[in-house]
């Protein structure tokens, strides 16, 4: 379940999509992130 994180949508906005033009064609985008609690790592795909 996904859970509010502090700055987290801001980070996506502004890095997700650079990520997304050069590594959109490979298995998916892989984006990690630092909080007070710890790290968390997702990895979007998109398509089929």
């Amino acid at each position: 379940p996904a859970e509010p994180i502090p700055g987290w949508q801001g980070w996506v906005s502004s890095s997700l999509t650079l990520k997304v033009t050069s590594a959109l064609s490979r298995d998916g985008i892989s984006c990690e992130a630092s909080n007070p609690h710890g790290n968390k790592r997702h990895v979007f795909h998109f398509g089929t």
